[in-house]
């Protein structure tokens, strides 16, 4: 949500720069969220069908390229036409989270999921700060888009050094390469006297947590892990059958090199096919509800959010989205717009500490309940009244930590509750909504704020927290201390019995932590 900030900046800039009307700059702000909404689903489906770990490498590559085409841009349809397809590449970013939280155990996953949000603070402050010091300047945007490549060029670089999730590479039955990457995670944490650990699972249960044994030999994970003996004990093959399999080699390559077609075409399959079943799970009888519910309170939550950020700068001298524009095309930037901007932006920090504080503690549910309810209460204020400067900005503060939180709490449920096969998806979808949110409200929001009514966009943001906060009361589940789910029924299991290379769990545990949750 980082970039929000940077696309409140670019609509007044460029409105400025090039004698938009407001519906244009209307445009200019939403656009970026519908190509998010776009991203979310294609990038969803290709991390759930090709791996995390592709699917967030070619998001950085693409942010690159459009936002360094952006920053280019000759005239308004181009411009319009690259933020729609940056907004896509930086949908993918969603797959980060995804790859975190397959790493973490449940005791701590919502922890260091928010701690990893928590990055946005100084991403917001980054962009404050490339603002007040470019957009006073002409064609100042097209310098504060192109500073904005950087940490695109920087996540590119840092995914040559990330593993796929192991999760993702059991579900495809690639048990062995599961197993390496915790082994990799082992070493890297120096975990002296355990460089024989694997994997156990109960191929029975829904849970998908990864526990480590000392050593296979022992039996610990339930027997000797056959998958573990080498390879070379195998008999040798005779010279004859060398000989054969030399001879089919060259046959085998031929036919592989005019299968490409047919692979691709296969590839494409795969994916219909995986976006196929991950609707069929969001919206299965054991999910219907808890999707429903996700959906209503992932939109209000990127309503709430856009609307606050793009009031924010209403309240620091001028109305924030009606261009007071220079004669050199530049926008006439008060002190008080970056300081508005730049303290509410913190403002973020205290949102996710509560997060911190209280999802382990109280439940998932509960804690969004807390937060939307501070976003309630700030909005109200806010529309209750008219506050001076300082007043204002410190409600504003409580709205934006708030729905600050309430995103790094929804992250953590929404992950946690889909299934592996569909999580990256149903996350996709539920976040997709969000950006539905988005889209909708600088064309609900900025007409009040020309007309000085800002009283309006806090009635309307206190109205969603209260939606949001029934929406919360009523989903059926709570993740809290809950394993990662590897399927959506109480019958099927994505890792089959019998498996030489993941045995079952020591301890017998057959229970359905999913079933336990929702009965």
């Amino acid at each position: 949500m980082a970039v929000v900030v940077a696309v409140a900046y670019l609509g007044k800039a460029v409105a400025c720069d090039w004698g938009l009307s407001g519906g244009q700059e209307s445009v200019l702000l939403a656009i970026g969220n519908a190509g998010s909404l776009v991203g979310l689903y294609l990038f969803g489906a290709a991390a759930d069908t090709a791996g995390r770990k592709p699917s967030l490498m070619a998001s950085a590559l693409l942010q690159c390229a459009f936002g360094a085409a952006s920053a280019a841009a000759p005239n308004y349809g181009s411009l319009v036409f690259f933020r729609f397809m940056h907004g896509l590449a930086i949908a993918g970013a969603l797959s980060a989270l995804i790859l975190l939280a397959e790493m973490l155990p449940p005791a701590n996953r919502a922890l260091w999921s928010t701690v990893m949000q928590f990055l946005s603070v100084p991403a917001y402050l980054y962009e404050a700060g490339i603002g007040w010091a470019t957009l006073r300047e002409p064609n100042g945007w097209r310098w504060m888009v192109a500073a904005l490549v950087l940490p695109a060029a920087l996540l590119a670089i840092a995914m040559l050094f990330v593993s796929e999730s192991p999760f993702w590479l059991v579900t495809r039955g690639r048990y062995g390469e599961a197993e390496a990457v915790v082994h990799k995670i082992a070493q890297v944490n120096r975990w002296a006297g355990r460089s024989d650990l694997h994997l156990c699972f109960n191929a029975d249960s829904a849970s998908e947590d990864v526990e480590t044994a000392p050593s296979a030999a022992e039996g610990s994970c339930g027997g000797k892990d056959e998958s573990a003996q080498d390879d070379s004990k195998e008999p040798a093959a005779a010279p004859s059958e060398v000989a054969a399999a030399e001879g089919a080699a060259g046959t085998t390559a031929a036919a592989a090199s005019g299968s490409r077609a047919a692979k691709a075409c296969k590839a494409a399959t795969e994916a219909w096919r995986d976006t196929a079943n991950g609707l069929k799970t969001l919206f299965s009888r054991r999910l219907l509800r808890t999707t429903v519910l996700l959906i209503i309170t992932w939109a209000c939550s990127g309503f709430i959010y856009m609307g606050i950020v793009l009031l924010t700068p209403a309240i620091g001298g001028g109305d924030g989205t009606t261009p007071e524009c220079l004669a050199d095309g530049t926008a006439s930037w008060s002190n008080a717009d970056f300081t508005a901007v730049m303290v509410t932006s913190v403002a973020e920090a205290p949102g996710m500490i509560v997060v911190m504080l209280l999802s382990d503690r109280i439940g998932r549910r509960w804690t969004l309940d807390v937060l939307f309810g501070a976003s309630a209460l700030g909005s109200i204020l806010l529309a209750s009244k008219t506050w001076a400067f300082g007043w204002q900005l410190a409600i504003l503060f409580v709205v934006r930590a708030g729905i600050a939180g309430v995103y790094a709490c929804l992250y953590v449920f929404t992950l946690e509750v889909y299934p592996t096969h569909a999580r990256n998806f149903g996350a996709a979808v539920a976040d997709g909504w969000g950006r539905i949110g988005g889209f909708a409200s600088p064309f609900a929001v900025v007409p009040f704020i020309d007309q000085g009514a800002a009283w309006k966009v806090a009635t309307i943001l206190a109205s969603l927290c209260g939606a949001a906060i029934v929406c919360c009361l009523l989903l059926p589940v709570e993740t809290m201390g809950r394993g990662l789910s590897r399927r959506a029924t109480r019958t099927r299991s994505l890792v089959p019995r019998g498996s030489r290379e993941l045995p079952p769990d020591p301890a017998g545990n057959t229970s359905d932590p999913d079933k336990e949750a929702e009965g």
